[in-house]
C-alpha cells in the first residue's frame, strides 16, 4: 500500500477513504513513473498499492504492480482479504508469475503468506524459487503470524522470500518492520537471514535499504521434483484435489 498507507478507516465510505481516494489503475500514472525507473536502472520492482479496475472504477483491489526492465508487467490481485481490507477490498481470483532470467518469481501479499500455504506452494510447484511478500503486518497481529510462517515456508517449499514490511506508526496501528530476505542455507532445511531481520528483532521497525546476493541453486524445491522410490513426486497434487473436491462437497463446509 505505497501510494496510501494500509489503516482503514472503516466509518468512511469506501470513496472517502485514504484507499479510495488514491487508488489507480494499473498501468495508470504511479506505474508510468515507477516504469520509467525500472526502464533507467535494468531492475525489478514490485510495489503494493491500492488498484482501481478499468472497467469499473468502483471496484478496487489491494494489488501489487510488477515491474521489470522493460517497464510494467502487470499486477497481482491479492486473493486473500482480512479483516478490515474487505470494506474497501474485493478479493483477486488468481496467482501471478513473473518470467525473469533467473526463472520464475511468485507474488504474494501479507495474508496470503501468513495463513494460505497453498499459494507459496502452488509458486514452488510452478517452478519459482523466489517468493515476493509485500506486507503490512502490526503488533496487532501478534508476535508469531510473520516470522513463523515464512520460516516454515522456506524449509517446506524450499524457495526464497523476499518481504518488505511496513514499520512505525501508520493512522492507528504500529506496524513490526522487519522487512528481510530469507531462504535455504548450507544447512539441511535450516532458513538463514541473508538480509534483515524478524519482524521483532529491537529496531526492526527502522527503515532501510536491504540487499543480498543469494544463490538460487540452495532452493532445491525437493518435494516437487520426481522420486524414483515412489514412482512420483512427495506432493501429490492428484490427490489433494480429491481431498478438496470432498471439502466443497460437504453440506458443513463454509457454515
Amino acid at each position: 500500500m505505497a501510494l496510501t498507507g494500509y489503516d482503514v478507516e472503516i466509518d468512511k465510505p469506501t470513496a472517502e477513504k485514504m484507499q479510495g481516494k488514491l487508488a489507480e489503475t494499473i498501468p495508470g500514472p504511479a506505474t508510468d513513473e515507477i516504469a520509467v525507473v525500472t526502464k533507467k536502472y535494468g531492475v525489478y520492482a514490485f510495489v503494493g498499492m491500492p488498484e482501481k479496475d478499468g472497467a469499473n472504477p468502483a471496484t478496487l483491489y489491494n494489488s501489487l504492480a510488477v515491474f521489470s526492465p522493460e517497464g510494467l508487467v502487470g499486477s497481482y490481485r491479492k486473493m486473500h482479504l482480512p479483516p478490515p481490507e474487505p470494506h474497501w477490498a474485493t478479493r483477486g481470483t488468481k496467482p501471478f508469475i513473473v518470467e525473469t532470467p533467473w526463472g520464475p518469481v511468485g507474488c504474494g501479499i501479507c495474508y496470503d503468506s501468513y495463513y494460505f500455504p497453498e499459494l507459496t506452494r502452488y509458486y514452488a510447484a510452478k517452478g519459482c524459487r523466489l517468493y515476493i511478500n509485500s506486507t503490512a503486518l502490526a503488533h496487532c497481529h501478534g508476535e508469531a503470524a510473520g516470522t513463523t510462517t515464512l520460516e516454515a515456508s522456506v524449509i517446506q517449499n524450499g524457495i526464497y522470500i523476499a518481504s518488505a514490511n511496513l514499520g512505525g506508526l501508520d493512522v492507528e496501528n504500529y506496524f513490526w518492520g522487519g522487512s528481510s530476505i530469507i531462504g535455504p542455507g548450507r544447512k539441511v532445511r535450516a532458513p538463514h537471514y541473508y538480509a534483515g531481520s524478524t519482524f521483532t528483532a529491537p529496531n526492526a521497525d527502522e527503515s532501510d535499504m536491504l540487499t543480498a546476493t543469494i544463490d538460487l541453486s540452495l532452493a532445491d524445491r525437493g518435494v516437487f521434483h520426481n522420486n524414483p522410490l515412489v514412482g512420483g513426486t512427495d506432493w501429490r497434487p492428484d490427490k489433494y484435489i480429491e481431498m478438496w473436491q470432498d471439502v466443497l462437497s460437504d453440506p458443513n463446509y463454509g457454515m
